[in-house]
């Protein structure tokens, strides 16, 4: 059954997109234009309220102060990610595969990408929730998106895409925004060994395991450890940033870029002038199969 923390993060992630396009076009760092209208009613509702003159401020202020620098490292997570997307894509990329897909809306929103096929992965109640969002705003689900329900946590991702139409053997990125934390080290496994037998790429979000391991000790903010611990599911999967690449070696994968908050700020606020506070708990990587 589908509960209120497995559909949170990613309403948190849509409304804050959703929440950019109040910057002025030149200056964004993501522009999703369908982000507020793929949210469910009662958040729309939310959302126009809260960015009533006077409540945007004081949203953004509360944002910071219960999640110091979440926000700004989700929209450079975001735009890092969509930079990676457009790159593959300049590169005979056919196929990108969503895993833990939410709310994305990379497969119609990015120019030319109706020229490859997205397969959105995630659990089955998530699933119903995008088709009814894309029915509704789109009108129905278009021919280059195959949605594809699967428990991430069972081991045959790999059969579960292959009988939606997936092709191992054609170019392939994966992308895994804001997802490995939440899943068992053997379920990133499965995923990991996945991308490399298929000669493929992946570009993924992960928590630093300091991080996991400070909030399992009920360090930091109590409000931060609060609000997880009630509208987030737990947080079971991390990595120490100078074992990623040994880690990504073990599974046939080879590391290509590695980001967190310093590049975040060189790449794009200071390009955009943009003045955000980021978080140093979360990076990506970008890695290739070793066989590719």
């Amino acid at each position: 059954m589908k509960t209120f923390s497995d559909t949170f993060p990613a309403v948190v992630v849509a409304a804050t997109r959703a929440l950019e396009l109040r910057q002025p076009g030149a200056s964004r760092l993501v522009n999703d234009s369908l982000a507020f209208e793929m949210l469910p009613i009662g958040w729309r509702a939310l959302l126009r309220l809260l960015c009533l003159p006077g409540f945007h401020r004081l949203t953004l202020l509360l944002h910071m102060r219960l999640m110091p620098g979440t926000l700004g490292s989700l929209l450079c997570r975001t735009r890092y990610i969509d930079d990676v997307v457009t790159h593959s894509m300049d590169n005979d990329l056919e196929q990108l595969v969503i895993i833990g897909a939410g709310l994305d809306t990379r497969a119609y929103r990015i120019d030319g990408i109706d020229r490859i096929h997205v397969y959105e992965v995630d659990l089955p109640d998530m699933i119903a929730m995008k088709r009814s969002s894309l029915q509704r705003v789109l009108g129905a689900i278009p021919e280059h998106v195959t949605l594809v329900p699967a428990d991430l946590e069972q081991p045959d991702l790999g059969i579960t895409l292959s009988a939606a139409g997936f092709r191992p053997e054609r170019p392939t990125l994966f992308v895994c925004e804001g997802v490995t934390q939440y899943l068992t080290a053997g379920a990133v496994d499965s995923v990991m060994k996945l991308v490399s037998a298929t000669s493929g790429s992946i570009v993924f979000s992960y928590v630093q395991r300091e991080i996991i391991e400070r909030v399992n000790r009920r360090e930091g903010s109590r409000a931060i450890i609060w609000l997880a611990s009630r509208l987030w599911p737990p947080v079971t999967f991390g990595l120490h940033a100078e074992e990623v690449e040994t880690y990504l070696l073990d599974r046939g994968l080879s590391l290509l870029d590695h980001v967190g908050d310093t590049d975040y700020r060189d790449r794009y606020l200071a390009v955009l002038s943009r003045d955000l506070s980021l978080s140093q708990g979360e990076r990506i990587a970008f890695a290739r199969a070793t066989r590719a």
